[in-house]
């Protein structure tokens, strides 16, 4: 069984991630209070390392919202990242 701090909510939200001054579009697949992972294949994977700080900005019809994140995975195209400024 896995055991994780904070629950995860799956989703399919388009968003946008801000990394090294260049914006990629991006699918938000799950949310936690920590974090977020999103899925994005046209990064270069040279590109992106554990520890780069980055953003992501997403809208929808209600909400809209931009986070300050850190990558602390990257496997395949999913990218895990933490939630800046949340403890």
């Amino acid at each position: 069984m896995e055991k994780r701090r904070h629950k995860r909510l799956n989703c399919t939200e388009s968003c946008q991630l801000h990394l090294n001054d260049l914006i990629y579009h991006a699918t938000l697949l799950n949310i936690s209070f920590q974090g977020l992972l999103v899925h994005c294949n046209s990064i270069p994977p040279d590109s992106i390392r554990t520890g780069n700080k980055c953003g992501v900005l997403f809208s929808n019809a209600m909400n809209s919202g931009e986070f300050d994140c850190e990558v602390v995975r990257v496997e395949a195209g999913d990218i895990a990242l933490q939630l800046m400024g949340i403890d």
